[in-house]
């Protein structure tokens, strides 16, 4: 593939992904921003990398076929979506593929992919032969995923990592009262969240939970549950939910 992909959409996964592009190297061109509503006739014949929302996708998806003619490749960045879904572009040739890095990019300051990623790919062999090229070069890992395992892929990703966040600033903000400021509270916090988090990405630990509920210490988390039913009840619920959770996990044999 000597011609140059063409990257749509440069938000933060858009701009990790154009410098380590950059930096294999890979020549890439940016999409001028627009708000499309039909295939381009800038990118009839070309390797086109989406790097789009999902529903931007579904959307893409249903773009009437245009008489200019089609991309050559189609490659997108989603961890959701299946390549099934641009089935109809298959059926009229295009080489539609996904590659998408198992990572958050909180950051807007654009840095290439760190080595040690996990990126799941799936397509024809053509564009998975290219795709793992790359990721080779970004020291990398390919994990082949079929259409039938993406929903399962994705919640895997957001379980295990979407909610830490929500968890910590909830806790950060209980702390925020005892302590000078939220930069102090997280502070304060921050050896305890990475040795909670050490411990659940250890696979030698069975059971990497610590506190009341690892405890079975039942009258405590119910003390913890009525302090939190009378601050934010929706919290108090959500504690009790996750508390039962690890009991029961705990209650398993190794």
């Amino acid at each position: 593939m000597s011609d140059p992909w063409l990257l749509v959409g440069m938000g933060r996964l858009g701009s990790a992904l154009y410098a380590s592009l950059q930096a294999i190297p890979v020549e890439c061109q940016i999409d001028p921003p627009a708000r499309h509503k039909s295939w381009p006739a800038s990118w009839a014949d070309r390797s086109v990398l989406l790097c789009l929302p999902d529903d931007v996708l579904h959307q893409v998806a249903k773009w009437p076929m245009p008489k200019h003619g089609l991309p050559k490749h189609l490659v997108f960045c989603s961890g959701a979506t299946p390549v099934n879904l641009f089935q109809d572009l298959a059926k009229k040739g295009v080489l539609v593929g996904k590659l998408h890095p198992l990572c958050s990019f909180p950051s807007r300051d654009p840095q290439a992919f760190p080595p040690g990623l996990t990126f799941a790919l799936n397509g024809p062999a053509e564009l998975i032969g290219e795709l793992s090229r790359w990721v080779h070069l970004w020291q990398g890992e390919v994990l082949h995923l079929e259409d039938v395992c993406a929903a399962q892929y994705h919640l895997s990703a957001v379980l295990a990592s979407n909610f830490l966040g929500l968890l910590v600033r909830e806790g950060a903000f209980l702390l925020e009262g005892l302590v000078q400021d939220r930069q102090s509270a997280l502070h304060a916090l921050a050896p305890l969240v990475r040795q909670s988090l050490a411990a659940a990405l250890d696979p030698n630990m069975e059971k990497p939970f610590s506190g009341p509920a690892a405890r079975g210490d039942h009258q405590q988390i119910a003390r913890h549950f009525a302090l939190l039913q009378e601050r934010d009840p929706e919290l108090a619920q959500l504690y009790q939910t996750l508390s039962a959770r690890i009991l029961q996990r705990m209650s398993m044999s190794p």
